[in-house]
């Protein structure tokens, strides 16, 4: 956003310089990304009258011009050699002497000789003094130009421009009297209110509006204006135009670009006896054609709002205007519009189109509901004022909507959130300049108030707090110790969890992933497992347009960003938030998830490649959770109960009781790999770390066992169907105070094993308590497994 400081001044009343105001207005929260002084650059250009001019003897498009450029008509004139082809005598321009930087060409210009004739300065263009403006030869001032002046301070082309960056919740700001306002409400100067002018219609409206998108165009206001004169704008208005990089057109398009930066106000004006018939709102038709202002042809849809007569579209709504409807400089009767059009109607057609305008950049952020009507006058005054005609009454369709809220303000939370002691009637100064309005102050120490029209960003007493210290001051705020006592706990036990799983996954050599929680649409209703999505109301990107019900897509992004770079044996973490849509209330838990892919070792001639399986990223999730103090033993694995996004034959819940699931794991769905283009098998978990039955340690000292352990191999014959999760939870139950450990280390087959059966054998360690284990303990304990097992799988040991 760019403006002047002249421009900035027609709303503010301030003797502060630009450089102050520059520092207040970074410290207010709108950022200044550049500004540009012209003074310094364009003060050795004087005002100068050519006095005398001959024919350069050595060249046919050259002129010899001798040049008056002091103010005391005594002095010697300068002679200039000089190409351009519309030089005459008498005539006022601007002149450069020799040692002048010209901006517009780069060069520090030289005393030389042009085809063996003296030339001791230079008579510029606009183009070379970098003003923005082609033209045919050097400038031509006005014949009551004093010479010998400074030329940019005398046709005011030394004006400042500021830029500034503006946050997407300062709609307001996208116009140079909000940034006057904010200013003014800080205290650097004095807010002057713009007038809305009183505009009698001499006669009724020719034409009607109807509005079919009442959802997408709340309210839709219009004017015929005749008899106007459609001339080149005047030269300030072009020269403030030409500042923040627009073009000059002619004066009503120059108006209504104007009413755009300076009052935060799209409107658009048609040519009147272009326009076929009345004006309709309406959703376009499928393959409905429009030629743009831009000239560029657009094929539309129903999802695209327009402004149609009737034969057709005449403009995008809210973005672009129509290149068979638009102004030129033979148009004599205008119809001016000044609408409120949706944001996600604008954002919709300009997105889909992409089509990027200063009209949909304010439409999209949202437009002061209040300043239909008043834009539509301010423009029509200018275009009376400058191309004269006559106005008519206003066509209204719609109803403006009020965007104006009630809040109440606990003067106490002030204290507490910004540890600053401001007094009521300073509180009550700050908003007031900010437009907020009806204070009174009720019991309990609370002040009720209205916001401003134009702020659609105040929802609650937070957002009003911090308008207060933005406008009292940043760096007012007090420094306070950061309390370190002894107990002094920097993470809660919740926040310890996600800390430590982090630890946890890092130490097993799995790589951290930081994503946004944000993820496009597709991937949202892909992992939304048929619940409701979130949909961000103002994302900043199309692939950012929901929040996330699961980290696996954030991972799975990443995993394809690598396999593209040749990265294809990955290991990777993320811990983080994953949002719901539940019972009509948002839901968000914080899971932990990994991702493995590719090999787990390189290849090499000693040994073979391994690739991931299923039981390696089962393996990880159940390390997790022994980390995180889980019994694995009492997890259940249920290989019917994964989502979608697993593979249905390589994939499991895992569960404690019937109720409650920890998380996922397996590999993902060939489905959910092809939409995320990969082309190998990934493997991934998910545990649900709020539902974990953890409680906080006591820290007790580790105590080692010194007695030895006893380790006996066993192997069962059972049925095909038999999980080896459920022959592992027999061998478990047989007797939990001794039965330390268990793993399985093969699983057979084939020849010597009867058909539709297989063999299972794992390793036990039994763990004494008090004493050694003697042989008959030893064969008790064999013999409760072998019994456990027998019941609950229906096998038998083998070779018995």
């Amino acid at each position: 956003m760019k403006f002047t400081f002249s421009w900035l001044k027609d709303h503010l009343e301030t003797k502060e310089s630009l450089a102050d105001l520059i520092h207040y207005l970074t410290m207010l929260g709108v950022e200044v990304e550049s500004f540009d002084d012209p003074s310094t650059r364009l003060a050795p250009f004087l005002i100068a009258e050519i006095k005398q001019i001959e024919k350069h003897p050595n060249a046919d498009r050259l002129n010899i011009c001798n040049v008056q450029v002091s103010s005391n008509p005594e002095d010697a004139l300068i002679q200039v050699v000089c190409g351009a082809p519309n030089v005459y005598e008498g005539m006022k321009t601007v002149f450069a002497h020799v040692g002048t930087y010209i901006p517009g060409l780069d060069i520090t210009l030289k005393k030389g000789n042009i085809r063996d004739v003296a030339s001791n300065g230079m008579l510029c263009s606009l183009s070379e003094l970098d003003l923005g403006s082609e033209q045919d030869g050097i400038v031509d001032l006005p014949k009551d130009a004093m010479v010998g002046y400074p030329f940019a301070r005398t046709f005011n082309h030394d004006d400042p421009v500021i830029e500034v960056g503006i946050t997407p919740n300062r709609a307001d700001c996208f116009g140079v009297v909000g940034i006057a306002r904010d200013i003014a409400a800080a205290g650097f100067g004095k807010f002057i209110p713009k007038k809305a002018p009183l505009i009698k219609g001499g006669f009724p409206c020719s034409k009607t509006v109807t509005i079919e998108a009442a959802e997408d165009c709340q309210a839709y206001m219009g004017r015929v204006i005749q008899n106007v004169k459609n001339v080149e704008s005047p030269e300030w208005l072009q020269q403030r135009l030409r500042k923040i990089g627009l073009d000059p057109i002619s004066a009503i398009v120059d108006i209504t670009n104007y009413v755009n930066y300076d009052l935060c106000r799209p409107l658009h004006a048609f040519d009147a006896d272009r326009l076929n018939g009345n004006i309709t709102v309406r959703r376009a038709e499928e393959n409905e054609n429009f030629l743009g202002l831009n000239d560029k042809e657009y094929d539309l849809s129903g999802e695209h709002l327009v402004i149609a007569d009737e034969a057709g579209p005449v403009a995008i709504a809210g973005v672009l205007g129509g290149k068979n409807s638009g102004t030129t400089l033979e148009t004599t009767t205008v119809f001016l519009e000044c609408a409120l059009f949706s944001p996600d109607a604008v954002t919709t057609s300009g997105r889909t189109l992409n089509i990027h305008t200063d009209s949909r950049l304010r439409f999209e952020r949202g437009v002061d509901p209040e300043t239909v009507r008043f834009g539509l006058d301010v423009a029509t005054q200018m275009i009376l004022d400058i191309c004269g005609g006559e106005a008519s009454n206003i066509v209204v369709a719609g109803v403006v909507p009020t965007n104006i809220k009630e809040i109440r303000l606990s003067l106490d939370k002030v204290k507490l959130l910004t540890g600053l002691e401001i007094p009521l009637k300073t509180i009550e100064g700050y908003l007031d300049g900010l437009g907020f309005k009806n204070f009174q102050l009720e019991p309990g120490n609370v002040l009720k108030m209205t916001t401003p029209s134009w702020r659609f960003d105040i929802e609650n007493e937070q957002d009003i707090i911090e308008e207060i210290l933005r406008v009292h001051g940043y760096d007012t705020l007090p420094t306070v110790q950061l309390d370190m006592t002894p107990g002094f706990k920097a993470l809660s036990f919740k926040q310890s969890i996600s800390s430590f799983s982090k630890k946890v996954l890092a130490n097993n050599g799995f790589n951290e992933c930081i994503h946004y929680s944000f993820i496009n649409e597709n991937a949202a209703q892909h992992f939304g497992a048929g619940a409701e999505i979130i949909e961000i109301m103002n994302p900043i990107s199309q692939q950012l347009s929901h929040m996330r019900p699961a980290v696996l897509p954030s991972l799975l992004e990443s995993i394809q960003k690598n396999i593209a770079y040749q990265n294809k044996n990955l290991r990777l973490f993320e811990v983080g938030p994953v949002y719901q849509w539940t019972n009509e209330q948002s839901k968000q838990e914080v899971v932990a998830s990994a991702i493995l892919t590719g090999s787990s070792s390189v290849k090499d001639w000693r040994m073979q490649e391994n690739h991931y399986t299923v039981f390696d990223i089962k393996a990880e999730a159940l390390s997790l959770l022994d980390a995180l103090g889980v019994r694995t033993d009492t997890v259940q694995i249920d290989n019917e109960s994964a989502p979608s996004w697993y593979h249905p034959g390589q994939s499991g819940a895992l569960k404690l009781g019937p109720k409650l699931t920890l998380g996922y794991f397996g590999r993902i769905h060939p489905a959910t790999e092809k939409l995320f283009d990969i082309d190998q098998p990934v493997y991934g978990f998910e545990i649900f770390l709020d539902r974990l039955p953890l409680k906080p340690n006591k820290n007790k000292a580790y105590q080692p066992n010194l007695l030895q352990s006893v380790e006996r191999d066993f192997a069962f014959i059972i049925g095909m169907d038999v999980p080896a999760a459920k022959l592992m939870k027999a061998v478990t139950s047989a007797d939990k105070e001794y039965i330390q450990d268990i793993r399985l280390f093969d699983v057979y087959s084939g020849k010597g094993i009867p058909d539709g059966k297989k063999s299972m054998a794992f390793s036990v360690k039994f763990m004494p308590k008090d004493t050694t284990f003697t042989d008959i303990e030893i064969q008790e304990l064999s013999k409760k497994i072998i019994n456990a097992v027998t019941k609950v799988t229906g096998g038998e040991l083998r070779g018995v």
